[in-house]
């Protein structure tokens, strides 16, 4: 009795036209065999777990249900298919069904991977267009003389995002979501430094910034050099600001080259502001 189609179909879907013996799980779809060109030839070969006859390869095991049905079907590339037929007493047939089971797996998993990167990027893809994400370096690169105010922006938009998107994070990505969450966490040591040092309604505390300057939308925030701030605590002020704006910088640049190397799909320059 030759193997049905329906077989072989759900063989070929559940394996994805793969071999489950090759090392990577090799396609059996080849465009070229030892340097020779064989135009995208399929070279799979359907073999049999247990044999048909009781005299061919693990055949004495016997087999209760349809002996060509998918059950006792694993898709083998033909060398393989050889090896595993003349060598039957080194490939069982529990070996070779938890091959099959291996093989399906993967494609199982390597299809929920996908899944699961494209709701990272549907995630970035909605932060980006509500977050003027390539601008941020940009607010802060001056400081510790003077900043941009857009930059607290950032943190409205962070405080939304798993508001907005509450299954969005963790990210599914582990790299992605290490990086952006030292993104976060360095921008908000930066931010909070900065919202501290503000100008207040406690007169004996003087604030480190004070000042503003008004250009078209964009609103500069100055550093207060005035006389009245002791020098020496000035300086400390100042070099805590460095470090933590070098730090913030720094993450901020290893999240941006994460999303331009590896998330192509996802357009940084998205933003739109809103317009009343």
């Amino acid at each position: 009795m030759a193997v049905k189609p329906k077989a072989l179909k759900e063989l070929y879907a559940r394996a994805a036209g793969r071999c489950a013996m090759c090392p990577g799980f090799e396609s059996v779809f080849k465009k070229q065999v030892c340097d020779i060109d064989i135009d995208n030839k399929n070279i799979s070969e359907a073999a049999h777990i247990i044999a048909q006859s009781k005299k061919g390869p693990r055949g004495e095991d016997g087999f209760s249900g349809n002996i060509d049905d998918y059950d006792n079907l694993i898709l083998l590339c033909p060398n393989h298919h050889k090896s595993v037929d003349d060598n039957p007493l080194r490939f069982p047939p529990d070996w070779l069904h938890r091959k099959k089971i291996e093989l399906e797996k993967f494609v199982e998993n390597s299809l929920a991977a996908d899944n699961r990167r494209s709701r990272d990027i549907s995630s970035l893809s909605l932060l980006m267009e509500n977050l003027a994400f390539t601008r941020i370096r940009g607010y802060c690169e001056s400081l510790p003389d003077s900043f941009n105010s857009d930059l607290f922006e950032v943190g409205s938009v962070l405080d939304g995002f798993p508001i907005d998107l509450p299954d969005a994070r963790p990210f599914y990505d582990e790299i992605l979501e290490f990086n952006f969450s030292d993104f976060e966490k360095t921008y908000r040591e930066l931010s909070w430094l900065l919202k501290s040092n503000f100008e207040n309604e406690k007169k004996h505390l003087i604030s480190v910034y004070k000042d503003t300057i008004q250009r078209g939308n964009t609103l500069t925030i100055l550093f207060n050099k005035g006389d009245l701030y002791p020098y020496k605590e000035s300086l400390d002020i100042q070099s805590e600001i460095c470090e933590k704006r070098d730090s913030f910088i720094q993450s901020y640049t290893k999240l941006m080259n994460h999303l331009r190397f590896s998330y192509t799909e996802v357009n940084l320059n998205s933003y739109r502001p809103y317009i009343l």
